[in-house]
């Protein structure tokens, strides 16, 4: 909560924009390592993050890789549908 970007927008933009970053970093880094598991969400999350085809792979996991400040993003897009338990629903 104490990093909430949120609240950090008003307060403190330049942290705001380091919380971002390394979230977005940390996201980078978790597709890359699920990627034999999940190909098209892993696909999906990195296509958001304007990450180029070559540098999707375990080489690419260090910071010589890592995303650049300032990229533009595509709109963002939900990777995983919403759980819905049938049985609460019911």
């Amino acid at each position: 909560d104490h990093q909430a970007p949120w609240k950090l927008r008003k307060e403190d933009p330049e942290r705001m924009n380091v919380v971002l970053f390394t979230l977005a970093e940390t996201i980078r880094m978790l597709a890359l390592i699920v990627q034999p598991f999940m190909p098209s969400s892993s696909a999906r999350m990195l296509d958001q993050l304007a990450v180029a085809e070559h540098a999707r792979t375990f080489e690419a996991f260090d910071a010589a890789h890592a995303l650049e400040a300032g990229t533009v993003l595509p709109k963002p897009e939900g990777i995983f549908p919403r759980f819905v338990d049938d049985e609460e629903t019911a």
